[in-house]
């Protein structure tokens, strides 16, 4: 596994000093984290332990309930891609922490999370494919051999940068150690279906 290196996430020097970092919790999605094709794909989050707790309510209670500050009510999550440039690919996106049921729960946080880093990843995808950069290393691919997937990106934790500003900790799990991806290029169509062959067999039961 590696920790994806993203750029770290900023905000105004009025709201870090007001919300310093660590001023709200960091939530864990788990030991490993759940990947991105589960998750925003399969749309599963059954190994989220805890997924019914709800991770910001402690938050809500540090404050009288004349004196709740309306940035509580919600986040700011950003994700920033390593080596692509940031007006292309960066994406910063809020989340409602009351949703119609009470607060947001760990499960409903990582769903929405997910959303956010898929549409960093599209992004990302796109941007390689109008310029392919030089670099190789943290390119998204539609098959493995060429870049990272869904399937090797993992949501692992969200931590609370400064102010209302979050950001989601991920982890991959590459085919090959990043710098040893070749050139890029589109994936044939032969090879996406040898890509879904291959992802079937792994979502056989009993297949090891």
């Amino acid at each position: 596994m590696y920790l994806l290196p993203q750029t770290y996430a900023t905000t105004t020097k009025a709201k870090s000093e007001k919300y310093p970092e660590g001023f709200f919790p960091s939530v864990y999605f788990g030991r490993r984290g759940i990947d991105m094709r589960t998750l925003t794909v399969e749309n599963r989050t059954d190994t989220i332990p805890d997924g019914l707790a709800t991770p910001f309510q402690n938050s809500f209670e540090k404050f009288p309930e004349s004196k709740k500050i309306p940035e509580s009510k919600k986040i700011k999550v950003r994700v920033q891609w390593p080596n692509h440039e940031k007006a292309r690919t960066e994406v910063a996106q809020d989340v409602q922490l009351l949703t119609k049921t009470g607060h947001i729960t760990s499960i409903e946080l990582a769903r929405a999370v997910g959303g956010i880093v898929r549409k960093a990843m599209d992004k990302c995808y796109a941007d390689r494919l109008e310029s392919p950069p030089d670099h190789r290393c943290w390119g998204m691919a539609t098959v493995k051999k060429y870049g990272l997937t869904k399937e090797c990106i993992y949501l692992v934790s969200l931590h609370h940068v400064a102010g209302i500003t979050y950001q989601p900790e991920l982890h991959i799990a590459p085919s090959m150690q990043p710098h040893l991806f070749p050139t890029f290029r589109e994936a044939t169509y032969k090879e996406l279906v040898q890509a879904g062959k291959e992802r079937l067999i792994e979502l056989t039961p009993g297949h090891r």
